[in-house]
């Protein structure tokens, strides 16, 4: 069986994927816990860019959902950086120093291609965005995440969930489609896949001059863990709010280099040391905005 969903943002999908997982999940075990599982669930966000989980009950972390997010898109898998927003990162690492299988490195550095003059590092991301520079309407623009090499029979606690990323751009719209293995509504989906998706798509947008389209997910495994039945329960009682916020932007363009965009990282993460030292919360535009112009 299928479950087909389609929402304008987060708050319009939480409250009802967590009450259908409550009343017509499948009891699962796991080798994390008891779960509450629906297969095969497609989910649609016409309005990605409404990232941010203003729901009461679910209580997410603003802040951490940034850090992560910029973590991920500047190809980091660090444990010293991500274990000051989330100390439990910790509990997902074979060695406490890095995520094995981290979305970061897999996103910006996958080995090597093969060139002219030999073999040269690739930058995933950086392709993708130069292909949809070259040829808009591609049907190649994909990143894989998942490596049957590095991942598949692994003992780790590190696992990917989110194993394959391709962007579609039709009629001016960029869409992003994200298939996922597994998916834990609470920690997984709502508390940073969808936040750090909607971001890549805004992000790559920005990057080729395309608008902001739809993100959508395919999801082999949802569900819940019986620690988070509770909460769930009180997030499937909320009403989501109108919003009145406007969409943080990155600041880049169409023209903007791979060199600025690295640069634009770097200060970011220079710009959130600095904010943590004086005891503020790092924002997402941060310093962009002065170095992308």
């Amino acid at each position: 069986m299928t479950n087909h969903y389609c929402f304008r943002n987060v708050d319009e999908a939480l409250p009802v994927l967590c009450r259908d997982l409550l009343e017509k999940g499948k009891e699962v075990e796991s080798r994390a816990g008891n779960t509450k599982e629906l297969t095969f669930v497609n989910i649609e966000l016409t309005h990605p860019m409404e990232r941010e989980v203003l729901l009461p009950s679910r209580k997410a972390s603003y802040p951490a959902q940034i850090a992560e997010t910029m973590w991920v898109l500047a190809g980091r898998n660090d444990m010293q950086f991500l274990s000051k927003y989330l100390p439990r990162a910790k509990q997902f690492s074979d060695d406490g120093l890095v995520w094995r299988a981290g979305y970061g490195p897999r996103l910006r550095s996958a080995g090597y291609s093969v060139a002219h003059a030999g073999l040269k590092p690739t930058d995933p991301l950086w392709n993708v965005v130069d292909l949809l520079r070259r040829d808009p309407e591609t049907r190649q623009a994909v990143i894989g995440i998942w490596s049957n090499n590095l991942d598949s029979g692994v003992k780790s606690l590190d696992i990917p969930c989110n194993n394959w990323l391709h962007f579609l751009a039709r009629d001016g719209k960029l869409n992003l489609h994200v298939a996922t293995r597994s998916n834990d509504l609470i920690w997984g989906w709502s508390g940073i896949n969808q936040f750090e998706w909607s971001a890549l798509l805004q992000l790559v947008a920005e990057l080729t001059g395309l608008d902001v389209g739809s993100l959508h997910f395919s999801i082999s495994s949802l569900h819940l863990y019986e620690r988070h039945y509770e909460k769930a329960s009180k997030i499937g009682a909320d009403r989501p709010q109108p919003r009145e916020s406007l969409p943080v932007l990155f600041g880049v363009h169409s023209e903007t280099t791979r060199a600025e965009l690295a640069k634009a990282f770097d200060l970011w993460f220079k710009f959130e040391g600095e904010s943590v030292q004086a005891g503020r919360a790092p924002s997402l535009l941060g310093v962009w905005q002065g170095v992308v112009q």
